[in-house]
């Protein structure tokens, strides 16, 4: 298409409508509030043009059909108009402040490349074209600032689609479900429909990210809030357009590379007292004719949290009707001898303890929660750059920057401080109960003589990308590449060394050998610095890609053009680990783990279709819109092998108002590091006695194989969606969006080995796995393995079974269930306000842990999502004055860690979010704006969960609820 210029944009327009309400041009850094209703786009940009006092100039004929969504918040006069003009094809440019508005005469004809700009919609590759039969929910801006909270995890968290469960602070230390163990450095992720961390695709700038934490997951924690423009959620399978990961959906955070002029935010925030947090920020942004450039930088910092500050984190849940999970070892200690329990008295040295002295029958129990976080604490800063700069009419160049450091510092829980150590009677303070002259065992903590063990570390992230986008007539290419890099380490301090600590416990000399027989700590400090050991483990993640894509028409239809976009990929990924142990030998041990031998690359190419049958061009009765897209995608893995997979997706405008959609698609999701992983750390061959009640002798002697099965594939998902939009004329302001949706999920990749000890009594479910005829010469074979290990001495012929319990694609999920989000803008007195609810009920979540176990319905229990989730919201503005409200549901469910399966009650909380924007344009109040919110503002405690893993208890789940309570906090924001 020929460009036109101004002159030629002034010839051309027949019906020129110009909106302004004065021949004075806003300033373009003035921000300033509008509030308009989704309508007609050309009445919403002249009434934007009034409302601004700006000059917004467009062609009539190109807006004509076309519908603007709902404005409402603080912007610039180019921010209002590109909100206003975003998927539709038409760009907006701004010459010192006027706004000239460019697209097709035509509205049929959609020129996505006028100017470069990059209007991608998340679900499609093609620009300009939001994804057929689907839609990506958006967090605007201007929600950010509403939700009242501070971090990109705490927005997502309130999404009904995302679930809790998975990589978080809270759920780490507490939660062995969903992959929460990897949360070790603080991370935290993004969990949409509970189908696992790493089936959620997150991109930055619709860019993939380097994954930490072993490769498991996209940490969102370091993406600075003050440098998001939106985020769009797409909560269905997409890896026909992105490939790998995208089963349960895709996160796509856009950055603000577009901002214009400066902007200071500072904030404080606290939880009551009990914990505080400060984030300040700095933005500063500069187009002009042919570029623009942006950065931003923001520092966060937040204190911890004791579990002293909340009653439920504890393990003595008898005070809330439950159990006593409190540990058996303790200070003063329990001594074993002969099989029986004899507690060590209070109120002594240890010094001259006598067997009279001892407590016969009893433990002593302490909570190893006691002195531990919550939450711990953590500092990061992060900066964020992008520059974009055309070269030519026909190319630009453009390239961006993310950087994050986070510190943090956790006060551990005493489990790694706990364990039964052996006094020799070399022992000066050895005490015999039973008078057997042998050595005694106690169970023993020592947090008394070390210490609270304490977690300290850091993450540093980095990712660049630049590339070209090229104008190719009414063709566009973008080329571009991506090298990323997360370094993670951690020290765990104030631990045991095995070792070292034999060697105080054998001295003889009352001056220095080890003490563990007093109430409190007295050994030698000498002796206690000899054996506090540590533990370290360093990670380090790199990311590779490169892409090259292009889009634009094939033809005409009489309902538009038929588009295609199409392009190919390459990627690398490598991980490598390091650890240091200093807790079983008399030196620290250095090792370095290659997790993923040789790392992985990934060629991949696609396609994607649009055609438009059906538009206003030749509507007929029936066939308002009709829309059809097919997409495919193959990659071809280094490690195991190539996956294709399609997508279809519909949607149908019988008339204005009412929209159907619909899509079908295949996804899959590629095994991680640590599951493909080989080799003597990961694989063993364990000889063993499990439960058997179908032998006389209860038991039988079995072989099982650990590790990761050799010939992993991908996961594989198969997903459909049908939607019904419906926005009726007779009630303007109103919208309704129900999506049905459908998951079946096979090939999961399943580690059994939590179950091991029910392997023979669940034949049924585990037939798979077992071979109760194996060979000698499989037997053999096994035995002469050098990761052998025979605890019980067991013969070869003593073995009946061999039990394949490697990590391995055995499971299957099939989930479904409807979201849905009503909404309705309307007036309220002199200002606009807007009610709604968005939610998700979950119909079932039938999981089978093998091929032929019977599937169970998991959904409502613990561990994995509930059935209804709801956010309600209403909030009404007027003039610089905005207040919103928000109500947080979680329905009941239940506790099925217990035997009883005991009901866990509904938990609602409410937010609120108070602001105000100065309306002077100039001087030390132009541009302030300030907010005051709270959220959970009645201090709504977690409900009551007695959530015992099998080491620990704590008394809520941390993967459906949250221990902060009221949080208020204080922001003001100054635009400059």
């Amino acid at each position: 298409m020929k460009k036109v210029g101004v002159e030629g944009l002034f010839a051309g327009a027949a019906c020129l409508a110009i909106a302004a309400a004065s021949t004075a041009t806003a300033a373009p850094e003035q921000r300033r509030e509008f509030h308009l209703e989704e309508q007609d786009l050309g009445a919403a940009l002249r009434a934007l043009g009034q409302a601004s006092g700006g000059q917004i100039i467009f062609p009539a004929d190109a807006v004509a059909g076309k519908r603007s969504p709902r404005l409402d918040g603080s912007y610039t006069l180019k921010e209002a108009v590109d909100l206003l003009l975003r998927g539709t094809g038409l760009v907006a440019l701004d010459r010192r402040g006027l706004i000239l508005i460019r697209g097709r005469v035509s509205p049929a004809e959609v020129d996505t490349s006028a100017e470069h700009d990059e209007i991608v919609v998340t679900g499609s590759q093609i620009h300009g074209v939001p994804p057929v039969g689907s839609t990506a929910k958006e967090i605007t801006r201007a929600d950010l600032d509403k939700s009242g909270y501070v971090t990109v995890q705490q927005v997502l968290q309130k999404l009904p689609q995302n679930y809790g469960g998975g990589v978080s602070e809270t759920t780490f230390g507490i939660s062995n479900f969903n992959g929460a163990t990897n949360g070790t450095w603080g991370g935290a992720s993004v969990n949409l429909r509970g189908l696992g961390v790493s089936s959620t695709l997150v991109l930055v700038n619709s860019h993939r990210q380097p994954a930490g934490a072993y490769g498991s997951f996209t940490d969102i924690s370091l993406i600075p809030t003050t440098a998001i423009e939106s985020i769009e959620v797409l909560a269905d399978g997409a890896s026909a357009i992105y490939g790998s990961d995208a089963v349960a959906g895709v996160v796509n955070i856009a950055l603000r590379n577009k901002f214009e002029g400066a902007e200071t935010r500072a904030r404080y925030g606290t939880a009551d007292g009990d914990f505080s947090e400060v984030q300040a920020s700095q933005i500063f942004g500069r187009g002009w004719a042919t570029g623009h450039f942006v950065v931003a930088y923001e520092y966060y910092r937040r204190g911890n949290m004791l579990t002293s500050k909340r009653a439920f984190a504890s393990e003595d849940l008898r005070p809330f009707g439950g159990g006593d999970y409190r540990s058996g070892y303790a200070n003063p200690g329990t001594i074993v001898a002969g099989g029986r329990l004899f507690a060590i008295p209070a109120g002594q040295d240890g010094t001259a303890l006598t067997p009279s002295a001892l407590i016969a029958g009893q433990s002593n129990r302490r909570d190893s929660r006691e002195g531990a976080d919550l939450l711990p604490k953590q500092q990061r800063h992060s900066a964020y750059a992008s520059l974009e700069q055309e070269v030519s009419p026909s190319i630009t160049l453009f390239g961006n920057a993310l950087y994050a450091s986070r510190k943090f510092r956790r006060l551990y829980s005493q489990a790694d401080s706990q364990t039964a150590i052996t006094v020799p009677t070399t022992n000066p303070f050895y005490v015999d109960p039973i008078g057997t002259g042998r050595p005694i065992s106690v169970r023993y903590s020592f947090v008394d003589d070390f210490g609270q063990p304490v977690r300290v570390g850091t993450v540093k992230a980095f990712t660049g990308t630049a590339g070209a986008r090229l104008e190719l007539g009414r063709w566009r290419a973008d080329l571009s590449g991506v090298y990323g890099t997360e370094r993670d380490s951690q020290t765990t301090l104030n631990v045991r060394n095995s070792a070292r600590l034999a060697l105080a416990l054998a001295d003889t000399n009352r001056a220095t050998a080890f003490n563990p027989f007093g109430d409190g700590s007295h050994t030698n400090p000498a002796t206690i610095d000899s054996v506090r050991g540590s533990y370290a483990y360093r990670t380090r993640n790199e990311y590779w890609s490169a892409t090259a894509k292009a889009d634009g028409p094939l033809f005409s239809l009489p309902g538009g053009d038929v588009k295609l976009a199409f392009g190919t990929e390459y990627r690398e990924e490598k991980m490598t680990s390091t650890e240091t142990l200093d807790t079983a030998s008399l030196t620290p041990v250095n090792s370095v783990r290659t997790d993923f031998p040789g790392g992985r690359n990934v060629l991949a190419g696609y396609g994607e279709l649009y055609i438009p049958i059906f538009s206003e061009e030749n509507e007929r009765a029936g066939l308002h819109r009709l829309a059809l897209s097919v997409a495919g995608r193959i990659e071809r893995y280094s490690d195991f092998g190539t996956t294709t997979n399609p997508r279809v997706g519909l949607t149908w405008e019988p008339l204005e108002g009412v929209r159907l959609r619909g899509t079908f698609g295949k996804s899959f999701r590629a095994p991680l590091p640590s599951e493909i992983a080989q080799g003597p750390l990961y694989n063993g061959y364990l000889a063993y006695q499990l439960p058997d009640s179908s032998r006389a002798a209860g038991f039988s002697n079995v072989l099982l194989v650990l590790g990761n099965d050799p010939n992993m594939g991908p996961e594989r998902a198969t997903t459909w969606t049908a939607s019904v939009d419906l926005e009726p004329k007779a009630l303007p302001g109103l919208a309704l969006t129900l999506t049905w949706y459908s998951v079946s999920y096979k090939d999961r990749i399943t580690d059994v080995t939590a179950d091991a000890f029910n392997f023979l009594e669940k034949r049924s479910i585990y037939a798979p796995i077992i071979n109760e005829q194996p060979t000698a010469a499989q037997i053999a074979d096994l035995f002469g393995r050098p990761e052998f290990s025979n605890p019980f001495g067991l013969a070869e012929t003593d073995i009946t079974a061999i039990i394949n319990a490697q990590r391995q694609n055995l499971s299957s999920v099939k989930q479904s269930g409807l979201d849905f989000d009503l909404r309705y803008d309307f007036k309220l007195g002199s200002g606009s306000a807007q009610a709604g609810v968005d939610g998700s009920y979950i119909f079932h979540i039938d999981q089978a842990i093998t091929s032929s176990a019977a599937a169970q319905n998991v959904v409502n229990s613990v561990g994995n999502p509930l059935d209804l989730r709801l956010r309600g919201r209403l909030s009404w503005n007027r003039g610089g004055f905005g207040a919103a409200a928000f109500v947080n549901y979680s329905g009941g469910y239940r506790n099925t860690l217990l035997a009883s399966e005991p009901k866990i009650s509904s938990w609602t909380t409410v937010d609120l979010q108070l602001s105000y924007e100065f309306t002077e344009k100039r001087g030390p109040l132009g541009g302030l704006s300030i907010s005051l919110g709270a959220t959970n503002l009645f201090d709504r405690d977690p409900p009551y969960v007695e959530y015992y893993n099998g080491d620990t208890a704590i008394g809520y789940d941390p993967e459906n609820a949250d221990p902060l309570g009221r949080v208020i906090s204080l922001q003001v924001t100054k635009r400059w």
